[in-house]
Order: C-alpha cells, then structure tokens, then sequence
C-alpha cells in the first residue's frame, strides 16, 4: 500500500523512471577497430580504385605484363596462400582463448606471426628481384623509358660512356665489363645513332630504335619490327661489305702503283745525290723528280684516306655482324653481359610507383599486426584476453582481404 502510494506520489511529482542500456552490443574496443577499419577500408578503396583506373585505362598493349616486370605468379600465389592460412590460425588462436587454453591460444597466435613474417620476407625478396632488374620508382626516373625514341638513345649514349669511364678509372677495373661496354657503344648504340642520324625516313628510324630496345631487353612488343629490320640490315651489311672490299681492292691497287712510282724515284733521287758535280742536266732532271716526288705524295695522301675509311667501315661491319652473331635477338643483352643498361618498358614507371605504393602500404600494415602479435604473445592469453585476440584478428583479417584483392590485379592482369 505504502509503494503504490509513493508511486502514485512519484508519477503526480512528474518524476520518470529511466532505464539505461549499451548503444551497440559490442564491447568498446571492438567498436574502435570498426571505425578504424572503416577509415582503413576507404583508404585501401582509393589506391586500388586509383591502380584500376590507371590499368584498365591504358591502351591496350602499353601496361606491362607480370613477365616484363619479373612478377612470377606461383610467388604470389604462395604468399596468398600463406595469409588465408594465417587468418586460420588467428581464429583458432581466438576459439582457444576463449576456451581459455592460453598454451593453444599462444601456439596458434605464434604460427599466425610465423605466417605473417613468410609473407614478408617472400615480399622482400621480390622487391629485391625489382630492384635488380630496374623495376622501381627514382627520381626523375628509374633505367626504364616509356618507348623506344631518341631521349632513349641519348640515355643509353650516357649510360654508355659514364659507366665505361667509370670502369676504366677503377684501380682494380674488371676487363671484362670494360670490354662488354665497349661492345655495347660501339656496335649498338653508337651503330643505331648512326643509322637514325642518316636517314629522314621516320618508319625507318623506328624499326632501328625498336631493334635497339628489343637487343636490349628482348621486349616482345618490339619484336617483330626488330627482325624485320635486322633481316633489312643484314642483306644491306651484306652488300656494301662486298662493295668496300672491292673498292679497297682498287685502292690498295692504285696505291701500290703510286708507292712504286714514289720508291723509283727517290731512288733515282738517291742515285742523283750521289754525284759531286752533277751536269746541268742531271740537276734539271733532279729538280723534276723533286717536283714529281710531291705530287706523287700529294696524289697518296687522299688514296691512303680512302683506304682509311674503306678499312675502318669494314671493321665496323664485320664488327656489327660478329655482334648479332654473337648476342642473337631474343636474349636480354642486360643479363647476357650482365650489365645495367637502360631498356623500354611502356608505362613502367607507372606500373612501379603503383606497385611499391600499394605493396608498400600492405607490407606496413603487415609489419604493424606482426608487431602487435610480438607485444601480445607473451601475457596471460586466457579467456579474458580473448576480446583482445578478436579485436587483433579482425585487423588481420582485413589486412589478409586487401591482398585478396590486390594479387589477381598484380599479377593475374
């Protein structure tokens, strides 16, 4: 009776009875690996919507395969492997917990970190791979050139000479790579510079710079120009090598007969010379044979440049042949020679800064879960820890999605 009166009291007083209850249904730590996944989500969102836009936006034929940026699938797909197997192991971690098996939890939580460090160390030796290859972002630009022109023939003529001098300089110089150079300026780059400074016939510039490129790296794209021009240059090398070779024929003909002409009279000038009191006669004649002596060593000096030049192209020739021989197309002359020459990769340096950009990005995020395992593993991973192992695990979790998606765009495209 007294209660019924103190709630009728209470509710004639205007007093309302309220009961309190949690917003959401889940604990607060959960509630902020939510909102911070959901910045990450959109963050990842941006980059990857930014790389489709760049990938499926380029002409066709212009992005580079996972073959010419040394991207192997079976890697990455390895690597996919590792992080589902990861985001297992994470779960069975949290199962334990909450079973508060705290030596299972552990056991579980350190395979996940195990996983996590495979994954990153495959990551890093691929990024070495890059690396060593030249596929990789620099300022203003990597070894890589967006096509086969003539900012590329420049570049190549630099790397050339810089790295010759370089070579030569060194105390203790590898002759070898002295040698290689020298090879690569002599009878490609400075070939082909020659070749396309010759002519105005623009077709005919770009079959030589793609035969340059495709030598170098043995680009697919370029291939069909290059032999089509190296089989042009071969039959042409052919002929004017037999045309030099006669013509030197002739020369040293036309030399030899100027040569003989000239021995017979400085020996009639030696003879002469011997005479105390030559007649006015023999002086007459010595004076002529004086005068014939320098037009006959006026008459050789052009016939002996000629004889130059004929010598010199032939060497050249002979030079460029023994090189195509020697280095056939379809065998990357980088590696061949194992030099670090500057090659074409269309949209290279696109596909680099995208690729280390959104690898980059995931490998921190990897680093930063790995760092977290290390901190947890050592406490009390019982059944009141098992909130924080979920709270981890879902970070995992959306670390392992992003790779879902970025592997087949990488490599699979």
């Amino acid at each position: 009776m007294t209660d019924s009166k103190a709630s009728n009291d209470s509710e004639s007083h205007g007093h309302i009875q309220l009961k309190y209850q949690p917003g959401l249904p889940i604990s607060n730590g959960k509630l902020c690996i939510w909102l911070f996944l959901s910045t990450e989500i959109m963050f990842f969102s941006a980059l990857i919507g930014s790389y489709i836009v760049l990938r499926f936006g380029a002409p066709d034929g212009s992005w580079p395969t996972p073959h010419d940026v040394h991207l192997l699938e079976w890697i990455g797909a390895i690597n996919t492997f590792v992080l589902i197997c990861s985001s297992f192991t994470i779960v069975l971690s949290i199962e334990a917990a909450k079973k508060n098996d705290k030596s299972a939890a552990r056991k579980w939580l350190l395979a996940t970190f195990l996983m996590g460090s495979v994954f990153l160390g495959v990551k890093a030796y691929e990024y070495y791979s890059k690396f060593h290859h030249g596929v990789h972002p620099q300022n203003p630009r990597s070894r890589m050139y967006e096509k086969p022109d003539l900012h590329y023939l420049a570049g190549l003529q630099s790397y050339c000479k810089n790295e010759l001098k370089k070579a030569q300089e060194e105390s203790s110089g590898d002759s070898h790579r002295v040698e290689h150079l020298t090879e690569v300026q002599d009878h490609l780059v400075n070939w082909t510079a020659r070749n396309v400074g010759q002519t105005d016939i623009t077709p005919r510039q770009v079959l030589a710079l793609d035969l340059l490129a495709y030598h170098i790296n043995a680009n697919p794209r370029y291939e069909e120009n290059a032999k089509q021009y190296l089989e042009i240059e071969s039959a042409e090398l052919a002929a004017e090598l037999a045309r030099t070779q006669s013509r030197l024929q002739g020369e040293n003909g036309e030399l030899k007969v100027v040569v003989d002409e000239l021995n017979s009279v400085n020996a009639r000038l030696s003879d002469l010379g011997e005479i105390e009191m030559p007649t006015e006669d023999q002086s007459n004649e010595k004076m002529e044979l004086e005068n014939k002596k320098r037009e006959l060593g006026e008459k050789r000096i052009p016939i002996e440049n000629r004889i130059a030049e004929s010598k010199n192209r032939i060497q050249a020739i002979e030079g460029r042949q023994l090189f195509v021989e020697e280095y056939p197309l379809g065998e990357p002359l980088s590696e061949a020679l194992h030099l670090d020459l500057p090659f074409v990769l269309p949209s290279g340096n696109t596909w680099a800064n995208t690729y280390f950009l959104l690898t980059g990005f995931h490998a921190i995020h990897v680093l930063i879960g790995l760092i977290a395992f290390l901190i947890i593993l050592p406490m009390n991973l019982g059944s009141e820890k098992a909130g924080l192992i979920e709270n981890l695990g879902l970070y995992w979790h959306f670390v392992d999605l992003v790779w879902i998606f970025l592997f087949p765009l990488l490599y699979l495209f």
